[in-house]
């Protein structure tokens, strides 16, 4: 939220006290969004810079090593510098080490040719890894201040964990920024059985561990259930169903739906928000299995 005047605005039609408070509010919303983008910011500078640099070393393991740590992401300001502590120290110690272990490694693999390659990259992984670590440092640090602003929101969404791609078409044209479709893109993107499944539509569940943000994904081949853990800021899939395989539709109460499968003995439940999603949810349902079994899908 940014800060606006209508806040304190708001707050003074009703009262002075309300005044102050809105006042107090703004100003914090304020300070938390600029230190949300200044450090956001010079989070992903500092990590581009990092990534090019560390291309220079030459070295396939070295980077494909660092683009795994990469993807753990700091939760708060002292996630984030232990993370970028370890980053540095790691960044050094690869960098002298490898005078010795990279000329090693390449006699074994290659011979004489893998030895003068191995000199080659240790010689300059001694410069680059720890230019390459204090970067990664400085991106660890700024994402865990950046993170710290956000981490009791209570308006958090699943889809602030990541950020939802653009969409394509298969001609490779980019279309109309659509929120919904993009973020349903990216959900089905996270599952292998779900890749080049068309998006129908998808709606977050109730009644699961308040640490994770679990939605139900309905696509033209596949219901599924995903969770984005905040604390680790990954996806897991915890089920996925095909369309053909399922066999009944049951509703229980107002908002649950139990969708019944010939692959499973016990049936998959969807605690949805309200009767009017749940509606949504199975009608779209009914569709999809009835154009699968017409093979218009």
């Amino acid at each position: 939220m940014l800060w606006t005047s209508s806040q304190p605005a708001a707050g003074i039609i009703e009262s002075p006290q309300a005044f102050a408070t809105g006042l107090a509010k703004g100003t914090s919303s304020l300070v938390k969004n600029m230190v949300y983008g200044t450090f956001g910011s010079l989070g992903n500078v500092a990590s581009a810079l990092g990534k090019g640099v560390a291309t220079l070393s030459c070295d396939d393991e070295y980077v494909r090593r660092r683009q795994a740590n990469q993807r753990k992401k700091p939760k708060h300001v002292l996630d984030g510098a232990a993370q970028g502590a370890l980053a540095l120290g790691r960044g050094f110690f690869d960098g002298i080490t490898g005078i010795v272990l990279k000329p090693v490694e390449g006699v074994r693999r290659d011979g004489a040719v893998g030895l003068l390659k191995g000199i080659g990259q240790g010689v300059v992984g001694v410069a680059v890894k720890p230019i390459a670590g204090i970067f990664e440092a400085t991106s660890k640090t700024a994402e865990g201040l950046k993170n710290t602003t956000t981490m009791f929101d209570d308006d958090r969404t699943l889809y602030r964990v990541r950020a939802a791609p653009r969409i394509f078409t298969k001609d490779k044209q980019l279309l109309e920024f659509d929120i919904n479709e993009c973020e349903g893109s990216m959900l089905l993107s996270q599952h292998e059985d779900l890749r080049g499944d068309k998006h129908i539509l998808h709606m977050p569940l109730v009644g699961r561990k308040k640490k994770d943000f679990v939605v139900a994904i309905l696509s033209n081949r596949h219901v599924s259930v995903m969770a984005a853990t905040s604390e680790k800021y990954e996806y897991s899939v915890k089920s996925v169903v095909a369309v053909k395989d399922i066999v009944k539709r049951e509703v229980v109460g107002e908002t649950t739906l139990l969708i019944y499968t010939t692959k499973t003995k016990k049936p998959v439940k969807l605690a949805l928000p309200s009767s009017e999603d749940l509606l949504r949810f199975d009608t779209n349902l009914g569709v999809v299995i009835i154009k699968y079994q017409q093979g218009r899908m």
